[in-house]
């Protein structure tokens, strides 16, 4: 059966990017333009000095522009967007009574960083945890909005992943961390961040965890 497109909003989308193509197009380009010409079409009105004419024009040309640079940067600073990076994978675990040395399980998450001069809060989209072939058993709804302080940081976790009975000796053991979130102020958190990593865990012979190293996953963001 063919389904009609959303034309009404395929449209508005269109009409609403080219609208701000073209002020964005106004702003940098045509408005210091014209400001600059029309400067020096006011000295030649009003008789100044070939020399006057000419360092005005140049001065508001170089005060239009930094002006217009100083806006954009204010106006960065004041918005969370990109503002928001991801610093290491998180992960943590239980070791087994009987044998200390043994890990029996191990849970896997990320940290953040904000670098937005205000608080933020940070809420999970998706997450998903992986060790060697093995995800969690289970799967809680993720609780509420991480606040995250002035330029501060904050972790979260998948649930518990159960290892006790893998063969983890002399082994590097490949993990996988994959997250998206939605963040901002609290009131308007439209921004979103993925990302989708492999941890790489080195056992020693005996099964003890010597080191991990982290990198970009080869699949990218599921």
């Amino acid at each position: 059966m063919a389904v009609d497109k959303p034309k009404g909003i395929i449209t508005s989308i269109s009409l609403e990017g080219a609208k701000e193509l073209l002020w964005s197009t106004a702003r940098t380009w045509l408005w210091p333009l014209l400001v600059t010409l029309l400067t020096p079409v006011l000295g030649y009105i009003q008789g100044l000095p070939l020399m006057y004419v000419f360092v005005a024009t140049i001065a508001t040309f170089a005060f239009i522009t930094h002006g217009l640079v100083k806006i954009t940067e204010w106006r960065f600073i004041r918005t969370p967007e990109h503002k928001i990076d991801f610093i290491e994978p998180n992960f943590g675990g239980n070791t087994d009574k009987d044998d200390p040395k043994h890990i029996k399980d191990i849970f896997l998450g990320a940290r953040l960083r904000s670098y937005f001069g205000f608080p933020l809060q940070v809420d999970i989209v998706k997450l998903n945890t992986r060790f060697d072939d093995r995800v969690p058993k289970v799967k809680s709804p993720q609780g509420k909005p991480i606040d995250v302080g002035m330029q501060g940081t904050c972790f979260f976790n998948d649930e518990i992943i159960d290892i006790h009975d893998m063969d983890l000796k002399g082994k590097d053991i490949r993990a996988s961390v994959d997250f998206t979130v939605k963040y901002g102020l609290p009131s308007d958190m439209r921004y979103t961040y993925s990302r989708s990593i492999d941890v790489i865990f080195c056992f020693d012979k005996e099964g003890i965890l010597t080191k991990h190293y982290w990198h970009n996953s080869m699949d990218g963001v599921q």
